[in-house]
C-alpha cells in the first residue's frame, strides 16, 4: 500500500515537472511574439515557474530572470498570465534598454509598458501580486485618474471648435495635463468605455461558419474582431479565439449575437438534418453558411432603412462616431500591432441546402441581451 502511494507521488510529481516544462515553452514563444509584435530587440530572459501564491511574477536584473507563478497559470485565464508577463518584459526593458536598475514603477516603467501594450491595470506597482489582481477584478479595468482624463477629453472636444486660437490653446493644455500627471493618449483611448472581450472556440481550427460570424459581427455591429489564439496551460494546446472591441454596449450585443447564431445554426441544422440525402458534412455546412448568409442580407436591409431614416441627422452624432472609430483604431493597435489578413478557401456546397438556410436566416430574429440573472431566450421570429 506504501509502495502504491509513493508510485502515485512519483507519477504526479512527473505530470507536474512535463507540465510546467510544456509552460516554460509557451512562455518562451508568447516572448517571442511580444518582441515581435512591438519590434522590441530584447534578449531572451532565464525563464522559470515559481509556486508563490502571492507574487505572480518577478523580474530579477542581476541574474536576469523572469518568474512566473504556478499559480496564476492555473487559477486565472491566459490573457491574465500575459499581462503579468508583460509587466515583468517592461521591468526587463527599463534595466537592458534604459539601464534603469532600480526596478521600480516610475516614468521610465510607464513608457516600457505603453511600448508593449500592457494594460493600464497591469502597469501600477506590485500588479504582478495576487492583492493587485483582487483589486483590479472588482474595478473591472477602470481607468486610473479618471477625473484627470474627464478633463482632457473636454478639452479635446473644445480643440475641435471653430474658433482656431480657442482650438489650439485647449489642445496645448490637454497635452500639457496628460504630461503632468505621468499619462499617455493610451490611457485616454483605454477611458473611453472602450473594452476588449475573448471568446474561446475550443478549437485549433477557425471553422468557416465562425468566420463568417466573426465578418457579420464586424460589419453590423460596431466592432472590430480579431481571430487570435489562446493557450490552454491544463491541455497544453492553442485554441482559435475571436477577440471583440469596441464600446462596452457594442462588444455586448455582439458577443450576445455570437452565441445566438452558435445556438441557431445547431438547433435549426438539427431539426432539418432528417430531411438532407447525401454527404451530411457538405450539406451542413452549406445550411449553416445559407442561414447566415440569410441573416446578413436581413441586416443589410435593416441598416439601408436605418441609414436612409438618419440622413438628416445632425453633424455632432456623425462626429462623435468618427471620434470613437480613431480611438478604437489606436485601441485595436495597442493590443494587436503587426495584424494580416487571410483569404478563405472556395468550398464546395450543395445549392438547393444553401437556398433553405438562406430562406431561414432571413427570418431570424436576434433579441436583446437581458439583464444579468435573467434567462435569455435565444429564438427565432416565428414563421
Amino acid at each position: 500500500m506504501h509502495m502504491q502511494s509513493k508510485l502515485e507521488k512519483e507519477k504526479m510529481k512527473n505530470i507536474a515537472m512535463q507540465m510546467e516544462s510544456a509552460w516554460l515553452s509557451q512562455l518562451a514563444a508568447e516572448f517571442d511574439n511580444i518582441c515581435y509584435q512591438y519590434t522590441v530587440q530584447l534578449r531572451p530572459p532565464i525563464l522559470q515557474i515559481s509556486h508563490s501564491t502571492r507574487v505572480l511574477g518577478s523580474w530579477t536584473a542581476h541574474s536576469r530572470t523572469l518568474s512566473i507563478s504556478s499559480y496564476l497559470i492555473l487559477q486565472h485565464p491566459w490573457r491574465i498570465t500575459l499581462q503579468v508577463l508583460k509587466h515583468e518584459i517592461a521591468h526587463q526593458i527599463c534595466s537592458e534598454i534604459y539601464g534603469d536598475q532600480k526596478n521600480g514603477h516610475g516614468e521610465g516603467f510607464k513608457k516600457a509598458c505603453s511600448l508593449i501594450g500592457v494594460d493600464h491595470s497591469f502597469q501600477r506597482a506590485a500588479a504582478d501580486t495576487v492583492e493587485a489582481l483582487s483589486t483590479w477584478q472588482k474595478e473591472d479595468g477602470k481607468a486610473p485618474q479618471q477625473h484627470i482624463l474627464d478633463k482632457v477629453k473636454k478639452l479635446f472636444a473644445l480643440g475641435q471648435s471653430g474658433n482656431e486660437h480657442e482650438a489650439a490653446l485647449a489642445l496645448q493644455k490637454a497635452g500639457n495635463l496628460l504630461r503632468q500627471h505621468n499619462l499617455s493618449m493610451a490611457h485616454l483611448v483605454q477611458s473611453n468605455d472602450l473594452t476588449h472581450t475573448t471568446i474561446d472556440t475550443k478549437k485549433q481550427r477557425m471553422a468557416v461558419h465562425l468566420k463568417v460570424i466573426s465578418s457579420i459581427l464586424d460589419g453590423y455591429f460596431g466592432v472590430r474582431v480579431i481571430h487570435a489564439s489562446q493557450y490552454d496551460p491544463y491541455r497544453n494546446k492553442i485554441h482559435k479565439t475571436i477577440e471583440l472591441m469596441g464600446t462596452r454596449e457594442n462588444v455586448a450585443i455582439a458577443e450576445h449575437c455570437y452565441y445566438f447564431l452558435e445556438e441557431r445554426l445547431h438547433t435549426l441544422w438539427k431539426s432539418h438534418q432528417g430531411k438532407i440525402l447525401g454527404d451530411r458534412r457538405i450539406a451542413k455546412k452549406s445550411y449553416s453558411l445559407g442561414l447566415l448568409a440569410g441573416f446578413k442580407e436581413k441586416l443589410a436591409s435593416e441598416k439601408k432603412v436605418s441609414a436612409t431614416q438618419s440622413e438628416s441627422g445632425d453633424a455632432s452624432t456623425e462626429k462623435a462616431l468618427l471620434k470613437t472609430e480613431g480611438m478604437l483604431d489606436v485601441f485595436v493597435a495597442q493590443r494587436f500591432p503587426r495584424l494580416r489578413t487571410t483569404k478563405t478557401k472556395k468550398m464546395h456546397i450543395n445549392p438547393d441546402v444553401y437556398r433553405k438556410g438562406c430562406a431561414r436566416g432571413k427570418k431570424l430574429h436576434l433579441r436583446q441581451p437581458m439583464d444579468s440573472g435573467q434567462e435569455q431566450l435565444l429564438l427565432p421570429q416565428r414563421d
